[in-house]
């Protein structure tokens, strides 16, 4: 509780409280509340005392103030209902000064005995509980203990286990290291075995790298399977009419134009991603670009259009370009970073076409076994 003395000039100087009635709680309570004094300046560096006179006109011993000017509400007050109270200020050279007395009360209270002792039961009642509380205090700084103890422990596991880590991402490492070294072994022997050259006499000890007994199937060599749609086997023209039949039976019908031998021109763009290894030496990447009228019997004729002039001049194109059923291929020493568009040009008359049967199924049987036996 604040309280603030005030000093008044009205025919000499007065100190008093600005509050009338200091309301001090219920009837034998102690230490609820402090009562905190906000003191005129000139008092500053006294010593301040609190002096009661309680309604029997008992004078409790006066309370000195602390450093912050408060005092704790005490039974001092509290032993009586109402009474007075007043504050005392000495300081240096004699300086004595006393605030006018004012009056407080307090709420009367149940009969709790006046001020009696504690009673034995109540003191073994509080000594348990003192006790038990120290008990539980205890109990938790050993937990807490053997908390940081096992803390410190998975700390060291953890650290053990870091430097474990760290030695086997080593082994990985030195091991890695390793296995690249046995594979550009392996490579270089795999190079002096491409680069072996057979005896001329005596059996073959590999094919394709593979040896022993060795079955090789239209995979190994590159070749399509009998009987699938994959080669042609026989052509045959009539006027315009061109009739295609394919190893499986299957057959197509194109209709030719009798124009020079020209069958069609068209415009064929090359996209960059298109290139891919074609296997030949002199010009080592192609581009297959889709035709569905081109077959592989036409001859085709290529011309880089203006536009695209450096681009493939960069890219070192093939002056030739091939036909393939349903697409015509182009050819490349260095990879195009741009579009390439060709003016394509796909030849074949009817008059230069006759009816070719290129193998017959008996002949196509006994050109694989051969193979097989060889």
């Amino acid at each position: 509780m604040r309280v603030k003395i005030i000093r008044k000039n009205f025919g000499g100087v007065e100190f008093g409280p600005e509050m009338r009635v200091l309301h001090l709680g219920g009837q034998s309570s102690a230490n609820v509340e402090r009562l905190k004094f906000e003191l005129p300046q000139e008092w500053a560096g006294c010593a301040v005392t609190l002096h009661i006179q309680r309604q029997d006109g008992t004078l409790p011993t006066p309370i000195l103030l602390d450093e912050e000017h408060s005092a704790a509400v005490g039974k001092e007050f509290t032993a009586s209902p109402c009474g007075s109270w007043m504050l005392l200020a000495l300081g240096e050279d004699g300086y004595r000064a006393l605030t006018r007395p004012a009056r407080y009360d307090c709420y009367e209270t149940l009969n709790t005995d006046g001020d009696a002792e504690i009673s034995p039961t109540q003191y073994e009642l509080f000594v348990a509980r003192v006790l038990r509380y120290a008990t539980e205090a205890q109990e938790s700084a050993k937990e807490a203990r053997n908390a940081a103890a096992a803390a410190k422990q998975d700390a060291d596991i953890a650290a053990t286990a870091g430097l474990d880590a760290a030695k086997a991402a080593k082994m990985a490492q030195e091991a890695a290291g390793s296995a690249q070294g046995d594979a550009e072994r392996a490579q270089r022997a795999a190079d002096r075995a491409e680069n072996f050259a057979p005896p001329e006499d005596g059996p073959v000890v590999s094919v394709n790298g593979k040896g022993g007994n060795v079955v090789l199937g239209a995979e190994d060599v590159r070749a399509v399977p009998q009987k699938s749609a994959g080669y042609l086997k026989k052509a045959a023209a009539q006027g315009r009419t061109l009739v295609l039949t394919r190893g499986d039976g299957s057959t197509e019908t194109l209709q030719l134009q009798d124009s020079n031998g020209v069958l069609g021109s068209f415009v064929l763009e090359l996209q960059p991603e298109g290139w891919v290894d074609s296997g030949r030496g002199d010009h080592p990447l192609k581009n297959e670009a889709a035709l569905e009228m081109s077959r592989e019997l036409f001859l085709p004729s290529g011309t880089v259009l203006p536009e695209s002039g450096d681009a493939a001049e960069a890219a070192q194109m093939a002056y030739f370009c091939e036909t393939r059923d349903g697409s015509v291929v182009f050819y490349a020493k260095e990879k195009p970073t741009k579009s390439i568009k060709v003016q394509t040009v796909i030849y074949g008359t009817a008059a230069d076409i006759s009816t070719l049967d290129l193998a017959t199924d008996e002949e196509f049987e006994a050109m694989m076994k051969e193979l097989d036996e060889n």
